[in-house]
């Protein structure tokens, strides 16, 4: 497991264990491997900060499957973001990719 990034410490082996049993929860799915990196080419994040994470894990139906997912962490902690915190544009954004 690596993260090639600073990330917060939530992001780790128990979070994508839950993150693959709901993607694969018919396979008893096992997390083989995570890699933690940039969401983006730069690094850069708009208003969210953003991690794109390699899952290595394998099933009862296959040994090795890989699964890529983008974790999008609201704003936080900066006063540069305190306007966006008070705004409802993260959970309106939320919503969006949620749908109905």
């Amino acid at each position: 497991m690596e993260n090639l990034v600073d990330s917060p410490s939530w992001l780790d082996k128990e979070f994508f264990t839950t993150v693959i049993k709901s993607h694969a929860s018919n396979q008893n799915p096992e997390l083989l491997d995570f890699i933690i990196k940039p969401s983006l080419a730069l690094g850069d994040h708009v208003v969210s900060t953003m991690f794109r994470v390699d899952l290595k894990f394998s099933t009862t139906q296959q040994a090795e499957n890989l699964l890529s997912v983008v974790i999008k962490i609201p704003p936080g902690g900066d006063s540069a973001v305190e306007p966006i915190d008070s705004s409802p544009l993260y959970d309106c954004e939320q919503d969006m990719y949620n749908g109905p």
